[in-house]
């Protein structure tokens, strides 16, 4: 059995002193953050061969000064701060389970995982100083920032299995699935990794070493 409560406090302050390219309406930035989060975890052995892991946890991120303090253009988008961004809180639950072989000498193992993320952050179309455009170096652009919606959730699991199957020989390989997902607007989330995993066979004897290793990767959706 594995628990803990943990309490964080965060205070980030910074002064913008370079308006050459946009001049915004509040120069200074200052937050202040905190939570509570807590994890509960165990692992159960019914037999010897056999190994049950599960744990609840949640945490929360808080804004960085990259979060609300970036300023660039991209494709006539202009992000801007946004002193009004809160953390974005994440609650976890993940389970998983190993089958072991062969006296230990080779294992399979299976886990999953599901996470809801609140208030999450997300970059979106924004108004600063009820303008939802913003003169940036001598053009007009569209003003952006981070800003914080309500629910998403990410998915996924993991298949993996190492070990020797004779003498000398091992192998290794895992195989990952994830998912996410917002809630309130049915989008994608950013940074979401499409299927991928590895394999890898090797034989292993006194000094020497050799090993062949496979990783791919499936497409990633535009």
């Amino acid at each position: 059995l594995n628990t803990g409560v943990r309490f964080t406090n965060t205070h980030l302050k910074a002064t913008w002193i370079d308006d050459t390219f946009v001049t915004l309406p509040d120069m200074d930035i200052s937050l202040d953050n905190s939570a509570v989060t807590a994890t509960f975890g165990v692992a159960y052995k019914p037999s010897i061969n056999w190994q049950l892991n599960s744990v609840i946890s949640s945490g929360f991120r808080s804004p960085n000064i990259d979060d609300v303090g970036k300023i660039r253009e991209k494709s006539g988008n202009v992000t801007v701060p946004n002193i009004y961004l809160k953390p974005e809180y994440a609650y976890n639950f993940e389970t998983s389970v190993l089958k072991y072989f062969n006296n230990k000498t080779f294992q399979t193992s299976l886990n999953i995982y599901y996470t809801l993320l609140t208030n999450y952050i997300t970059r979106d179309y924004f108004n600063m100083g009820n303008l939802s455009t913003i003169m940036y170096d001598g053009e007009q652009g569209n003003v952006m920032a981070n800003v914080n919606k309500k629910n998403a959730f990410i998915v996924g699991g993991t298949f993996g299995l190492r070990g020797s199957f004779a003498t000398n020989l091992f192998i290794k390989g895992s195989i990952t699935y994830t998912k996410g997902k917002t809630l309130d607007t049915n989008a994608p989330l950013p940074s979401i990794p499409p299927l991928f995993g590895s394999f890898e066979i090797g034989f292993e004897k006194d000094l020497f070493q050799v090993n062949l290793n496979w990783k791919y990767a499936a497409a990633k959706k535009i």
